[in-house]
């Protein structure tokens, strides 16, 4: 199952879930125990806080406006949506309140009250920050370094979350522990970082020993990770544990998720499914990666959530453009990516100048494949003017973004010298990264490279990655039957997809569950159906890989290489009729011996190859 990166996973915990009241006239120790309480699911406390709010705000008091339009755009009040808390954080904001206008930011971001509009938003959060509110200034600093709704300015951003750091705002010095440690803007300082990311940490634990779910849940991931305290991996999972525990959400995400593996757990599950009901999108997305559910992406997307309006959208091949649309509109750098990509394909929709644009910035906003992806438009010219110095740098940034593919561009470009600076050291280290991270293009290309001896071990790891004619070539010198399996399993998929949709004309739609098409993996949008050499090459290497497991391994793949074959052939990709004919004489060869012992599924095969033998 498809993991969640790690900066987006501490995003949601630090990111989510109840804050403490701010103060206005009636608080006392008790609300802000009430207000744990009420994060904790007690419908009951909630209420209560509601009308304590509600009365403050009749008041006057803007901090009850503020807090009564939280409750009711985190759902804590029966009756009552996002679309309620609208007039009261206005009102709030309107009034000099920085929590109402930060508020009232993340609600337009989320379409919520009027349609998607990032600059109106990050609008919103300077005025909240410029008004004291801390969460404002890591909203609106967010906003810079990605370029959401404004201009890139990172080191606008940095000096923001200094701001928010130095006003003891745990999310804040979590953030700024970031930036400085990957050096947002300037050089990386680990020491610096460390210090930023323990002050967060004693923030949370200080929120965490008063009951706060959502400070031990922050206090878990730092833990865990080792950021401005000991690593410790038991303990940050006992801390998220806690926090999950108390109905914390994106707690529950965190402790489920475990390295790139899911733990299920039905309590979690429910904790996430709740808050996926009271509108928190997030939680959808991830509750559909545990237990694949389209209905809980809808419910995503329906509340302002483009990452689940993208996960619905690519549901099927080609996606729901207006989905796509949506996902994009609402900030979300993987639908803006897919919008792109579904731009490219041949069809009235076709349109390369917006898909270069959409590329651009979905890397931008820090998606690694979407880096790859405009660098290749960049190299090859296709919707926007060849530029290979930009598309080298653009390789670059999503190599570092973990874009493996975008590490295997740049390595060649520097291997071969041609279009950019060649640097065959580099270009080494660049294709190595490549093939470490699981880029069978970047294995094979080295095993070109080396000596002989050293040549089985690179074809092994691009097997491993799913390059299947990495595995043909390992067949004859390993374990030849896990090799052909391997192969057919990579290529026979992305073959399928492609001549559904090339030559059927029809959808590619789930089989196996989300992010599954035709039975191929969810990399099939990182290359996606293609109506050109890509598919002649998947096809080829899928009908190799059938044919060579018939002859050598064992003969119940002839079926499947002679029936991909014909199907080939129908389609106008080969290959020779004699080659076909000799399969066919396989498979038949196979199924009667099959049949003869009884074998249910060989006598199918064999009426299928030949209706004589139909009973």
């Amino acid at each position: 199952m498809v993991g969640i990166p790690r900066a987006l996973l501490l995003a949601m915990v630090i990111g989510c879930g109840a804050r403490a009241a701010e103060p206005h006239a009636s608080d006392t120790r008790g609300d802000e125990q009430a207000t744990y309480a009420c994060a904790a699911g007690k419908r009951e406390i909630c209420e209560r806080l509601a009308r304590d709010h509600a009365r403050a705000c009749d008041a006057g008091d803007m901090a009850g406006c503020a807090e009564l339009g939280a409750l009711y755009a985190d759902g804590r009040i029966a009756g009552k949506s996002a679309a309620d808390a609208v007039p009261y954080l206005e009102r709030a904001c309107a009034r000099r309140h920085g929590a109402g206008c930060t508020r009232r930011g993340e609600l337009q971001a989320r379409a919520i009250g009027s349609p998607p509009d990032l600059e109106r938003a990050a609008g919103l959060y300077q005025r909240g920050c410029d008004l004291g509110d801390a969460r404002g200034c890591v909203l609106r600093a967010r906003a810079l370094e990605w370029g959401r709704g404004v201009g890139r300015d990172a080191k606008a951003a940095v000096k923001l979350l200094e701001r928010a750091c130095k006003a003891d705002d745990a999310e804040g010095c979590v953030e700024l522990g970031r930036a400085t440690e990957h050096g947002v803007a300037g050089a990386p300082d680990p020491l610096v970082a460390f210090d930023r990311y323990r002050k967060a940490a004693r923030l949370y634990e200080a929120r965490c020993e008063k009951g706060d779910a959502a400070g031990c849940a922050g206090l878990g991931m730092l833990t865990r990770e080792g950021s401005g305290v000991e690593e410790d991996r038991e303990g940050g999972l006992s801390l998220l544990d806690r926090a999950c525990r108390a109905r914390h959400a994106p707690a529950c995400a965190a402790w489920m998720q475990r390295d790139e593996r899911w733990v299920d757990n039905a309590a979690a599950r429910a904790v996430l499914d709740e808050a996926c009901k009271r509108g928190e999108g997030v939680s959808c997305l991830v509750l559909a990666r545990v237990t694949p559910r389209e209905d809980v992406l809808k419910s995503g997307c329906d509340s302002g959530h483009g990452g689940s309006c993208n996960a619905l959208a690519i549901t099927q091949f080609p996606p729901d453009f207006a989905l796509l649309e949506r996902a994009c509109a609402l900030g979300d750098a993987p639908g803006c990516f897919h919008l792109a990509l579904a731009l490219e394909l041949p069809g009235e929709r076709q349109n390369t100048e917006r898909a270069a644009a959409l590329h651009e910035r979905s890397c931008r906003w820090r998606w690694g494949a979407g880096c790859t992806r405009f660098g290749r438009l960049l190299a090859s010219g296709e919707g926007v003017a060849v530029d290979a110095e930009l598309a080298a740098r653009v390789f670059r940034d999503g190599c570092e973004l973990g874009s493996a593919a975008g590490c295997f561009e740049l390595g060649v470009m520097r291997e071969e010298g041609t279009r950019v600076s060649g640097d065959p050291a580099q270009a080494v280290r660049l294709l190595e990264r490549a093939c470490r991270n699981g880029e069978g293009d970047g294995c094979a290309r080295l095993a070109r490279r080396v000596e002989p001896a050293f040549k089985t071990p690179l074809l092994a790891g691009a097997c491993e990655s799913g390059h299947a004619r990495s595995c043909i070539e390992l067949a004859p010198v390993s374990d030849e039957a896990r090799a052909l399996e391997r192969a057919r399993a990579s290529a026979l998929p992305a073959c399928e997809a492609a001549l559904a949709f090339c030559h059927d004309k029809g959808k590619v739609t789930p089989k196996l569950g989300w992010q599954k098409w035709a039975g191929a993996p969810a990399r099939v949008w990182w290359d996606p159906p293609a109506c050109d050499e890509r598919l002649e090459r998947a096809c080829l290497d899928a009908s190799d890989a059938l044919s060579l497991s018939c002859r050598r391994v064992t003969g119940a793949q002839c079926f499947a290489a002679a029936r991909l074959l014909q199907r080939l052939a129908r389609a106008g990709l080969g290959p020779e009729r004699a080659q076909i004919d000799e399969l066919v004489r396989l498979a038949t060869d196979d199924a009667q011996k099959g049949c003869k012992r009884k074998d249910e599924a060989a006598c199918a095969r064999l009426c299928e190859l030949d209706k004589r033998y139909c009973r």
